[in-house]
């Protein structure tokens, strides 16, 4: 009978135990500032590393290491612990340089969870090369976007300007129906998070 006893008084130790160490502490605004501090830091990284990244996909058409940090970003912000920790985080901001920052912090959240979904990211991913691979025709010749430009901005012959100009324009054709689409989902998804469009 003692050891029964016993058993059920650990029992009820542990219990309360465990639901003392399950109940939610209470977020402080210092413990939000340090929460934007390492994000701005992330996000100044990631977007430079981004940057670099773009940069070789537009320059090379290559790009190594793309796809790690685009999944590295959706990584950082796919934490629904941290979205739900910044909801409730603006009313423990006090003044307003800090308040900013948190706007900013959250809607740079906000926008990578639309921008980090799949539909999203493969249909603007497939436009992106859309844009870095269009080679449009000039008198039966492919042309890069930079020699349209030129063309069309300097040459003294006013037909060929006129043809430089609807064949630099011509990528529109080809991207016309993928950037509405990507419009619309756009607008759905940030829908979905409350907001009236992207």
């Amino acid at each position: 009978m003692l050891r029964s006893i016993v058993i059920l008084l650990l029992l009820a130790c542990l219990s309360l135990l465990a639901f003392v160490s399950c109940e939610q502490t209470k977020y402080t605004g210092e413990e939000l500032l340090l929460e934007i501090d390492s994000l701005e830091h992330k996000f100044a990284w990631l977007d430079h590393r981004m940057s670099q990244e773009y940069w070789d996909l537009y320059t090379t058409s290559e790009a190594d290491s793309f796809e790690f940090y685009q999944d590295l970003y959706s990584f950082v912000i796919s934490d629904e612990r941290l979205l739900g920790r910044l909801q409730q985080g603006r009313q423990l901001l006090k003044d307003d340089v800090n308040r900013r920052r948190w706007e900013l912090i959250y809607a740079k959240v906000l926008l990578g969870r639309v921008e980090s979904d799949q539909e999203v990211s493969h249909l603007r991913d497939s436009l992106s090369m859309i844009d870095i691979t269009y080679r449009a025709e000039l008198d039966g010749e492919q042309k890069s976007n930079a020699f349209l430009y030129k063309t069309y901005r300097t040459s003294r012959d006013r037909a060929l300007r006129e043809r430089a100009y609807r064949a630099y324009c011509s990528i529109g054709d080809e991207m016309g129906d993928g950037l509405s689409r990507l419009f619309r989902i756009r607008n759905q998804r940030a829908k979905n998070a409350g907001y009236t469009n992207y």
